[in-house]
């Protein structure tokens, strides 16, 4: 069953491939009504995000708010499927980092590094995008895919824009193999964590719980700390700016700056995440009413 899974993935980004911006912008209109009205993907979930993230948010600004995610959501279904068939031009293309001194600065001093980021955005055009704009290795850490063969896909693919993908389990190892490289790490860092590495840290007026390996791994390693967002506009044009943040209170200040950016482009997250399952009966209290407004 993995493999049939497999080709039809396959099968996919053959398809996306060959579509024009106007194609894919058609296609994820027609997964945007399939995700919303036919399957109603997650919907109670995005609901309770958005009404305990913005309790003042008037009905008729949360139904545009999930229009616009669901839309969000689709296109970057779409992205994501494209990201497997670009090639190094295109995505120099699509993808700017027009501010490079920090990473470079560290290139040159020797200084091995940690960009934290967010689901915020396209971030899978900023993995493929980092490793052709970096001038260190690239480390990216990501959870493997329980469908090996896909798995094995994931990292062949990504292997081409001179990035190592690494699972969190193997990293610690990896750095002590790589450290004389002074790699850039890259690590998504607003997923719902295991509770046993979690710390809590208020986001969105909510407590929330973070992962705590960032503070460990930039100690223990002596890593350079950083924030990094993406901006996106639509499938042509993406950016990621680098903002640095304090060695002494890296998840802390990195919680400051990724709600800041989000404030900034609010739908581009990913409300579909069972984000605050710390809270007792958070998915449980969201009305049948408010499901149907």
């Amino acid at each position: 069953m993995d493999y049939i899974v497999y080709l039809i993935f396959r099968s996919a980004v053959l398809k996306v491939s060959l579509m024009s911006t106007r194609g894919m912008a058609w296609t994820s209109s027609i997964l945007r009504f399939m995700l919303q009205r036919v399957f109603c993907y997650r919907n109670r979930v995005i609901r309770a995000n958005i009404s305990h993230a913005f309790p003042d948010m008037s009905k008729s600004e949360t139904r545009q708010f999930i229009d616009d995610y669901y839309q969000h959501l689709a296109q970057l279904i779409i992205s994501s499927i494209r990201s497997y068939s670009y090639t190094a031009e295109e995505v120099l293309r699509i993808f700017q980092i027009p501010d490079m001194s920090l990473a470079d600065g560290l290139a040159a001093a020797g200084k091995p590094s940690l960009f934290l980021g967010s689901h915020l955005g396209t971030w899978e055009l900023a993995a493929l995008a980092v490793g052709l704009y970096f001038k260190q290795p690239v480390i990216i850490v990501y959870k493997p895919l329980s469908n090996k063969y896909l798995n094995r896909y994931l990292i062949s693919t990504r292997s081409k824009f001179n990035i190592k993908m690494v699972s969190m389990s193997d990293l610690s190892e990896v750095i002590r193999q790589k450290l004389h490289l002074n790699p850039a790490i890259i690590m998504l860092a607003d997923q719902y964590p295991m509770i046993k590495s979690a710390q809590e840290i208020p986001f969105l007026n909510l407590p929330t719980l973070w992962f705590n390996g960032a503070d460990t791994l930039s100690k223990r390693y002596d890593l350079i700390p950083f924030f990094f967002e993406v901006k996106s506009n639509g499938f042509d044009e993406h950016i990621t700016l680098f903002q640095s943040l304090e060695r002494d209170r890296v998840m802390t200040e990195f919680v400051q700056k990724f709600e800041n950016s989000l404030h900034m482009n609010k739908v581009q997250w990913l409300w579909s995440h069972h984000r605050w399952k710390n809270i007792p009966h958070f998915y449980e209290s969201t009305t049948s009413d408010q499901l149907k407004s």
